[in-house]
C-alpha cells in the first residue's frame, strides 16, 4: 500500500527557513562527513572528491579537511599496518600492492611513497 504524499509543494521556502534557523548547514555536513571518513581510514584526496560529488564547494571541502584534527601520515601508516602488518614490503610486487591500496584509500603520493619504504 502506497502512502499518500503532497503534490506540487515548493520546498524552497521551507529549506530556506531551516537554514536560517541553522537546522540545515552545509558546513556541519562537510565536517561530519570528513570525521566519518577519517574513522573509515580514508585519505584526504578521496574525502575531498566524495564531498565534491555530494555538492559541497571546493572551498568548504578544503576547510573541513584542513580543520579536521588528523595526522594524515599516521592514518595512512595505521591503514597500511592494519592491512599488511608491521613489516615493510620486501618485493616490488608487495610494495606496489601497498602503494595501490593506499592510493585507492585517497592518500597523497608523497605520503604513500614515504610509508611504504623502510626508514
Amino acid at each position: 500500500m502506497q502512502k499518500p504524499f503532497a503534490e506540487d509543494v515548493d520546498l524552497g521556502p521551507i529549506l530556506d527557513q531551516l537554514e536560517a534557523l541553522d537546522y540545515l548547514s552545509n558546513v556541519r555536513y562537510a565536517e561530519s562527513f570528513v570525521r566519518s571518513r577519517i574513522l573509515k581510514g580514508q585519505g584526504e584526496i578521496k574525502i575531498r572528491q566524495q564531498l565534491l560529488q555530494r555538492g559541497v564547494t571546493l572551498a568548504m571541502a578544503d576547510r573541513a579537511i584542513s580543520e579536521a584534527e588528523v595526522n594524515w601520515w599516521d592514518l595512512a601508516e595505521q591503514q597500511r599496518i592494519k592491512r599488511f602488518g608491521e613489516g615493510y614490503p620486501v618485493t616490488i610486487k608487495d610494495k606496489l600492492k601497498q602503494i595501490r591500496f593506499l592510493t585507492m584509500r585517497g592518500f597523497p603520493g608523497y605520503i604513500v611513497r614515504e610509508i611504504t619504504q623502510e626508514s
